[in-house]
C-alpha cells in the first residue's frame, strides 16, 4: 500500500512538473512571438484569454502541491493541506472549463485545427487532462466539502465580470468568445456559472470517490 502511495505521489508530481513548466513555456511564447491558433496575440495581451489564466491558475495550484507529493506522505497517496486541496480544485475546475468550451463551443464554432495549433495543443488539451487525471486519481488523502469544491466558480464568475465589462460595456476586446452575439450575455453567464457549479460537484463525486487516507493532512 505504501509502494502504491509512492508510486501515486510520484506521478502527481511529474505531471505538476510537467504543467509548471508546459505552462511557463506557452506563456513566454506571447512575449518572444505571436500565440497560434485562435490566440494570436502578442505580450500582456494574452491574459485577456480564460484559457491562458486558467491554465497559469492550475499550473500554480500544481506547484503549491508539489512538495506534499514529493514528501510521498500518507498510505493512500500524498497528504496535501485543506487549503493545497481546495486551491487544487479550484485550478482543475477552471482547466476543465477551458477545456470543454473548446471541445464543445469553440472548436465547432472555429474548427478543431486552431483549437489544437502549436502551444494551444498545451493550454487548451494536455495540460487541462493532466490536470485531471492527477485531482481524480493520484491526489486522493482527503475529501472536499460541497462550499469548497464550489469555490471554482470564483474564477469563472470574476473573469466573466471583467469579460462583461471589456467587451459589453466598453467595447474594448472583441467577443472572441461569443457569450454577447445577439445581446444575449445574461444568458451566457447564467449558462456558463451554473455548468461550472455543476462541473465544480462532478469533480468533488470523482474526488470523493474513495475514502481518504486514515493519515491526517498537514496543517501548514
Amino acid at each position: 500500500m505504501m509502494k502504491t502511495a509512492r508510486y501515486r505521489s510520484a506521478a502527481a508530481a511529474c505531471i505538476h512538473l510537467f504543467n509548471l513548466i508546459a505552462v511557463a513555456c506557452c506563456v513566454a511564447k506571447f512575449f518572444i512571438r505571436r500565440g497560434d491558433g485562435n490566440m494570436q496575440v502578442v505580450g500582456t495581451a494574452c491574459f485577456r484569454y480564460f484559457t491562458v489564466d486558467s491554465n497559469i491558475l492550475a499550473a500554480l495550484s500544481g506547484a503549491a502541491a508539489l512538495p506534499f507529493c514529493l514528501r510521498a506522505e500518507g498510505r493512500d497517496g500524498a497528504a496535501l493541506p485543506d487549503w493545497v486541496r481546495v486551491l487544487r480544485a479550484v485550478g482543475t475546475t477552471s482547466v476543465m472549463v477551458t477545456f470543454l468550451t473548446v471541445m464543445l463551443m469553440l472548436g465547432p464554432m472555429f474548427g478543431y485545427a486552431s483549437m489544437v495549433a502549436g502551444n494551444n495543443l498545451y493550454l487548451h488539451l494536455i495540460c487541462p487532462l493532466l490536470s485531471l487525471v492527477s485531482f481524480v486519481l493520484l491526489e486522493r488523502d482527503g475529501r472536499l466539502s460541497v462550499m469548497q469544491s464550489l469555490a471554482g466558480v470564483l474564477p469563472v464568475a470574476a473573469y466573466g465580470a471583467v469579460y462583461l465589462e471589456r467587451v459589453v460595456i466598453r467595447h474594448a476586446w472583441p467577443d472572441f468568445y461569443g457569450f454577447n452575439i445577439g445581446g444575449r450575455w445574461p444568458l451566457s453567464a447564467v449558462a456558463m456559472l451554473t455548468a461550472t457549479a455543476a462541473l465544480c460537484l462532478a469533480l468533488r463525486a470523482l474526488h470523493n470517490r474513495r475514502p481518504g487516507s486514515a493519515v491526517q493532512a498537514p496543517t501548514v
